[in-house]
C-alpha cells in the first residue's frame, strides 16, 4: 500500500477542518434555532402591541421602534456568528474586527417615548422606567455578542493547533508503519476523522447555543413585563370607568330654586 496516498488521505480531512467547514455546518443548526427564537420574540412583541391598543394608547411609531431595536439586537447575534463562518482561517479578519455593539440610546429613546405616552394617558399610575428596560436589553445583547466573538476566536485557535498536531502525528505514524493491516486501519481512521471532529465542534456550539437561548428567554421576559404593564393599565382604566358609573348612578343632583336636592343611594338631602 502506498504510504503517500495514506498521508494524502489524512491531510484531506484535516484540511477540511482547517477551512472551518465543521463550524459552518454546526452553525446551520444554530441558525434554525435563532429563527425559531425570533418567531417567539415576534409573538411576544405582537402581544405588546395588542396591549397598547387595549389600553387605548395610540399606535405611535415610537412603540414600533422599541420592537425594531430589540429585533435588530437579536439579528446582530446571528450576524456576529456568521462573520466567523463565511471565511477560512487563512484569510479571515473577522476575529480582529471590533464588534458592533449597541448603546443604551439605541433603545432608551424609543422606550422613553412609549413611557411618556403611557404616563400621559394614565398619570395616576407609576410607569416603569424606560432606562432600566434599555439597560437590561442592551447590556444583555452586547455581552452575548462579545461572548460569541471570544468563543469563535478561541475555537479557531484550538482547531488550528489541533490541525497541526494531528497532521504531524499522522505523518510520523505513517512513516513508522510497515505492515499492510496497520496501513489499512490507519486509512479507515483517516476516512472517519472528520466525523469524529464534527462531534467535538458540535459540543462547543451546543454550549454557545445555550447561552443564546438564555438571552432570548431574557428578552421574552422583558416583553412579558411590557405585557403585564399593559394589562395593569387596561385594568386601571376599567376600574376608573366603573367608579365613574357608580358615582353617576349613586349621586343625582337637581336644582330647585336656590336649594340643591342631592340623592345618595335612597337618602335625599336638601342643601
Amino acid at each position: 500500500m502506498d504510504k503517500s496516498s495514506i498521508t494524502r488521505d489524512i491531510e484531506k480531512p484535516l484540511a477540511y477542518l482547517s477551512g472551518l467547514r465543521f463550524i459552518r455546518d454546526s452553525t446551520k443548526e444554530s441558525k434554525e434555532s435563532y429563527e425559531s427564537n425570533q418567531l417567539k420574540l415576534d409573538a411576544t412583541m405582537n402581544k405588546l402591541l395588542r396591549c397598547v391598543r387595549v389600553a387605548n394608547l395610540p399606535e405611535e411609531p415610537s412603540a414600533k421602534r422599541v420592537m425594531y431595536r430589540t429585533q435588530r439586537s437579536v439579528n446582530a447575534i446571528c450576524l456576529a456568528v456568521e462573520s466567523f463562518t463565511d471565511s477560512t482561517p487563512e484569510n479571515s479578519t473577522a476575529a480582529e474586527d471590533p464588534p458592533t455593539l449597541y448603546d443604551v440610546s439605541d433603545m432608551s429613546i424609543a422606550c422613553r417615548n412609549l413611557h411618556n405616552h403611557m404616563r400621559g394617558q394614565y398619570p395616576e399610575l407609576k410607569i416603569p422606567s424606560p432606562t432600566a428596560l434599555a439597560f437590561l436589553v442592551v447590556n444583555d445583547m452586547n455581552s452575548l455578542i462579545m461572548e460569541v466573538q471570544e468563543e469563535a476566536k478561541n475555537l479557531e485557535k484550538a482547531l488550528d493547533c489541533a490541525d497541526a498536531k494531528l497532521l504531524d502525528m499522522a505523518k510520523k505514524e505513517v512513516e513508522g508503519i510497515r505492515d499492510p493491516t496497520s496501513l489499512k486501519l490507519l486509512s479507515e481512521i483517516a476516512a472517519n476523522v472528520d466525523e469524529i471532529l464534527m462531534k467535538a465542534v458540535k459540543q462547543q456550539y451546543q454550549a454557545l447555543e445555550g447561552k443564546i437561548e438564555n438571552s432570548v428567554r431574557n428578552l421574552t421576559a422583558v416583553g412579558k413585563s411590557f405585557v403585564n404593564v399593559g394589562e395593569r393599565i387596561s385594568g386601571a382604566g376599567e376600574a376608573i370607568t366603573r367608579i365613574a358609573i357608580h358615582v353617576k348612578n349613586s349621586v343625582d343632583t337637581a336644582r330647585v330654586g336656590d336649594s340643591a336636592i342631592v340623592t345618595v343611594g335612597n337618602t335625599r338631602i336638601i342643601r
